[in-house]
């Protein structure tokens, strides 16, 4: 398992959930998808 290579795409999906802000309304799902892959 590659942390630091899931840490990174995770922090470019939250950039681009913070750039565009209706995104966050999606941010319920963005969790289940976490919960899924963890």
């Amino acid at each position: 398992m590659q942390d630091t290579n899931w840490d990174r795409e995770t922090s470019k999906t939250l950039a681009c959930m913070f750039e565009k802000r209706e995104e966050i309304r999606n941010f319920p799902q963005f969790l289940t998808l976490l919960k899924r892959n963890a």
